[in-house]
């Protein structure tokens, strides 16, 4: 009987794993779970370290354009979803707020419903909203409430303006508010247009036609907080300048309609850029590869390049991708794990450098654990396992990726061929690489599906 320790309870199901060995494996797991940590973590790894591997430094470049730019300027960092777009905010977020910027990243999943269509209305509110949100977090200002201040703001100019109450097609006049809820008292706006879809269509709808007012109210609050956090730098002496937004997860839209959220996602940055492009300040946008961007400054990012175009292992990135797993792992040992090198450099190649696919790997490794390290037989189950999440493949998608696998290219013959592709990158079947000019491959996991039909 086991009743001392949770690792001796839990090693009670695994003859060949002992009370240390499940402590070993529940911290590594509990690891390999935490996301977007930044440069002041111990965990973190400088992937630009190894440049071959990852391409031109996306935050070195972007960080210079920042600080060459003045108010107004935006930026995008686009690529797949998995590569370290997050990561590599949070890094352009510190070394920002280290020179003199107020630098504030904000996630849309926390204001916003990615699995309906986005419109500008809510987008405007979100940012703003979100600003004070992260202003208030930061504790950079003297006075308590920003946040509070901003929503509150807002709420009341929405309860200012008239019910819109048609006459004529060409008449309206003012009979008072119609958004539903907006009466209430204890109404939380942040929280309403996250997760009640009819408040947003009502909102969008009672807005319509005033969108050129929701601009100047917006950028008149933000430049509000800009003014109070110029003033507070300069009365402590720091040098300021400015304030930029760095906008986070836009790429992680999803839902059944996928195809109008995303064509909404295009059309906010191309037909209502000048509406979200904020005056008193610099932005950031991190973006999927589908939304085609002709204006600021763009940076790129791909998967960590583990193979060569005829898919031998390439070192470089072998290496920085075993220093990420090291960095996670307690004592930094990973052959208590592995049975061998070769084991563990066969699993990071497995993984296509996604380094979402590269933790789902490991975990599905000390799952599947039995005794430490684990036997050769492991690997592979893992990587079955996984790859099982990949499948089944469509006739119309298995001819995308026999194109990708042979060519090596994203094969876009016209916009519409977007709408196929930006489920395969979702799906991570779809893997991008530096080498000068970004190359494409499938997924090394389903290498053997993706076949040309014979005779």
């Amino acid at each position: 009987m086991c009743n001392a320790t949770r690792a001796e309870r839990c090693s009670t199901y695994h003859a060949g794993v002992t009370p240390d060995d499940e402590v070993f494996l529940t911290q590594l797991h509990q690891a390999l779970e935490l996301k977007d940590f930044g440069p002041e973590d111990p965990r973190y790894v400088d992937l630009e370290q190894y440049p071959a591997a990852v391409g031109p430094d996306a935050v070195k470049y972007l960080r210079r354009a920042i600080m060459r730019t003045t108010e107004g300027s935006v930026f995008f960092l686009s690529g797949l979803r998995g590569a370290g777009k997050s990561t590599q905010l949070r890094r352009l977020q510190n070394d920002l707020n280290t020179t003199g910027f107020a630098a504030v990243r904000l996630d849309a999943e926390d204001y916003l419903n990615l699995r309906q269509p986005i419109d500008v209305v809510e987008f405007l509110f979100f940012l703003v909203g979100g600003i004070s949100d992260a202003i208030d977090a930061a504790d950079w200002l003297p006075t308590a409430g920003p946040t509070l201040r901003a929503w509150q703001r807002l709420r009341e100019w929405l309860a200012a303006l008239p019910e819109r109450v048609t006459l004529t097609p060409s008449a309206s006049v003012g009979a008072g508010i119609d958004i539903p809820g907006m009466a209430k008292a204890d109404l939380n706006l942040k929280a309403e247009i996250r997760k009640d879809e009819s408040f947003v269509a009502s909102l969008r709808e009672f807005l319509e036609g005033r969108l050129s007012a929701l601009v100047r109210v917006a950028n008149d609050l933000v430049g509000e907080l800009v003014d109070e956090l110029r003033a507070t730098w300069e009365r402590t002496g720091r040098e300021w300048l400015g304030l930029v937004v760095l906008v986070d997860s836009l790429d992680h839209i999803r839902g059944a309609d996928f195809l109008t959220i995303r064509q909404s996602l295009v059309d906010l940055f191309d037909k209502q850029s000048g509406s979200i492009i904020l005056d008193r300040a610099r932005t950031v946008f991190t973006v999927p590869p589908y939304v085609q961007i002709d204006y600021g400054v763009v940076r790129h990012i791909t998967n960590v390049k583990v193979a060569e175009r005829n898919r031998d292992p390439f070192p470089d990135g072998i290496a920085a991708l075993r220093e990420v797993l090291a960095r996670r792992t307690p004592d930094r040992n990973l052959l208590r794990l592995f049975p061998d090198e070769e084991s563990l450099t066969s699993l990071i190649k497995s993984s296509g450098g996604n380094l979402r696919d590269l933790f789902r790997l490991v975990i599905e490794v000390e799952i599947q654990a039995e005794s430490l390290p684990v036997s050769a037989a492991t690997i592979p189950a893992a990587e079955q396992s996984v790859r099982n999440g990949l499948l089944p493949i469509s006739d119309d998608e298995m001819a995308v990726l026999i194109r990708v696998a042979t060519e090596q290219v994203a094969p876009l013959r016209s916009q519409a061929d977007w709408a196929e592709l930006s489920g395969l990158y979702e799906r991570h079947l779809i893997l991008g690489y530096p080498n000068g000019e970004t190359w494409y491959d499938i997924h090394p996991l389903i290498a053997d599906h993706v076949k040309p039909p014979t005779g």
